[in-house]
């Protein structure tokens, strides 16, 4: 069974443990891939599941085909740009810091646009 030491750079794989150091938790691990894959999950989800909601927006918005082009052209550029502009992030402050921050943001919008009352609020 390999552990994480065994992709640990040589100088970690050859420190000896100290008597403060705390022993590695697989049960940790697992419980933190878990959380962010249902994080990515639910943030997909909430990136597709727009479009079949298209038809009650457009009864209750009174929106037409234009304002819905629109609606999903926006969203779907505004994913586009938090990817490359997260990618250059994550290379910067590490990938740990720039997953919650990526997975806050859209959660923060979500919100937002929960809040608002009609479309020319957008």
């Amino acid at each position: 069974m390999t552990s994480a030491r065994d992709f640990a750079a040589p100088s970690a794989r050859n420190s000896a443990a100290t008597p403060n150091s705390t022993p590695w938790d697989a049960r940790y691990e697992w419980r933190a891939i878990a959380l962010l894959t249902l994080a990515s999950g639910l943030l997909g989800l909430d990136r597709f599941i727009v479009n079949p909601l298209f038809p009650a927006m457009m009864r209750d918005l009174s929106l037409d085909y234009q304002d819905l082009g629109n609606m999903g052209a926006v969203l779907a550029v505004t994913w586009g740009l938090c990817a490359l502009l997260m990618g250059r992030v994550s290379d910067r402050v590490g990938r740990r810091r720039a997953q919650h921050t990526g997975s806050a943001g859209p959660v923060d919008g979500d919100g937002f646009r929960g809040l608002l009352r009609r479309e020319s609020a957008l």
